[in-house]
């Protein structure tokens, strides 16, 4: 499997790692989460995970980190199944979500502790 994991910066949240990968076969983000946390350290394993058709390569054969897709985007794609609350109390629960990572969206499906696109801003 080729991919590049970065350390990205928060001056609320600290440090915490995403992962850019070419994806091959039926693997999910949920899979490779649980794999990844059952063997590294939890400060190791990132915290988002990004699926790419090909790393992006400057001509000396280093990651081009001008060419990966911007945070937003990647928070639009990773909630295409975007179910909006239904009640006042699911509406104040996505709200506090929403503060609390710093997203735009939240879905009623979307589980606050397997976040799979925090703090993109």
């Amino acid at each position: 499997m080729n991919c590049r994991v970065l350390g990205m910066d928060d001056p609320v949240e600290g440090k915490w790692l995403i992962a850019y990968i070419v994806k091959e076969g039926d693997l999910t983000r949920s899979q490779l989460s649980a794999f990844l946390s059952e063997n590294l350290p939890q400060a190791m394993v990132p915290r988002s995970f990004v699926f790419l058709d090909e790393i992006p390569l400057t001509v000396n054969g280093k990651l081009d980190r001008a060419k990966l897709p911007k945070l937003e985007l990647i928070e639009e794609d990773t909630q295409q199944n975007y179910v909006a609350p239904r009640s006042p109390i699911e509406e104040r629960l996505a709200q506090i979500f929403e503060e609390l990572l710093k997203v735009k969206r939240v879905s009623i499906y979307d589980n606050f502790f397997t976040w799979e696109a925090t703090l993109y801003w």
